[in-house]
């Protein structure tokens, strides 16, 4: 919250250090060399990427004559912007900068997960959005769209741990949220709050199912089966099949970009986002098809409360992929 209120260049670099260092023992959590090699990896990137950003806001303050007082923003200078963007890219994992993501994804435990998926990409976002301009026709946006794109679809679609592939799902949202920022009128904050609901929920799923891969799809048996279906509603939604509520968003980003003269943009993305939908539907394939077969049968049925809990759960995921009817049905009836 220090980041994304703040005024200055350098109050914003205290928020992501405070950020990085509150989160760094969660990355830790897994006690295993594994655990420690990932936040250690993580503290050298989240390092690595806020000395880039100190240093060119230092660099843009001395040319200035120290003028400005480190503010927002830095359109004087389009290097240094450049620069700034190259920097939260880095702490956002997104493509082409998003080598360290995935490796630290697959070490983490699931709630550490849904942090670096959701909480940690507020501070950088909101940053970032400071410095896209809405309707700029900016050759470094429309590259760094296209290519979490392609990474985030192509980088799935040989992944058979969930947690790298959510992952992957992430860098391929992250792209969209760029399209987001370029529309203006604060999409991106909409498309982060559904974005944020849908992984809650899946990654909630998952945890509760005890799945980390797609083999435990079919393995983890004794799953209830309403919480087999809402997570795969979950995963459809999160690739934005219509009409569940992930859908939404996007027809909102594409809409925006059209209007604003990025319409072969828009394009391109429905196109890619293609590839990210398979393997969301590999993943509702695998589910539907080998839930409840008899490869576990032996094993202990969840308890009542632990069922109740699961299905609480799952009614609710349900509802919440459904509510892109309703939203569906408002807008026609507009």
């Amino acid at each position: 919250m220090i980041t994304v209120t703040a005024s200055t260049w350098f109050q914003a670099w205290v928020g992501l250090e405070v950020n990085m260092m509150a989160f760094v023992p969660l990355v830790m959590e897994k006690r295993s060399t594994l655990g420690a090699e990932a936040g250690l990896k993580y503290f050298l990137v989240q390092t690595v990427a806020s000395m880039l950003l100190v240093g060119i806001v230092v660099s843009n303050e001395m040319q200035m004559g120290g003028s400005r007082g480190g503010e927002f923003p830095v359109e004087s200078l389009t290097l240094g912007s450049m620069g700034i963007m190259v920097a939260l890219i880095l702490k956002l994992g997104m493509a082409p900068f998003h080598f360290w993501f995935p490796s630290i994804a697959k070490d983490l435990l699931w709630k550490s997960l849904l942090l670096l998926l959701t909480w940690q990409k507020l501070a950088p976002l909101s940053l970032l959005s400071k410095l896209i301009e809405p309707s700029s026709n900016n050759w470094v946006l429309s590259g760094v769209i296209l290519s979490c794109l392609w990474v985030g679809g192509l980088g799935g679609l040989t992944q058979s741990t969930l947690s790298t592939l959510m992952a992957y799902s992430s860098i391929s949202h992250m792209g969209w949220m760029v399209g987001a920022m370029v529309v203006g009128d604060n999409t991106w904050l909409t498309y982060l709050g559904v974005y944020w609901g849908l992984t809650v929920a899946v990654v909630w799923g998952f945890q509760q199912a005890n799945c980390y891969s797609l083999v435990h799809l079919w393995v983890k048996s004794t799953t209830p089966m309403t919480s087999s279906v809402s997570m795969m509603l979950g995963m459809m939604s999160l690739g934005g099949l219509p009409p569940f509520l992930g859908f939404f968003p996007k027809w909102n980003v594409i809409d925006g970009l059209v209007g604003r003269g990025w319409g072969l943009m828009g394009v391109c993305m429905v196109v890619i986002t293609m590839i990210t939908l398979y393997y969301y539907f590999r993943v509702v394939f695998v589910g539907f098809t080998y839930w409840g077969n008899t490869l576990n049968l032996t094993e202990t049925l969840p308890s009542y409360g632990e069922e109740h809990k699961l299905n609480w759960w799952a009614w609710g995921m349900v509802g919440l992929n459904f509510t892109g009817l309703v939203v569906l049905g408002v807008t026609w009836a507009g």
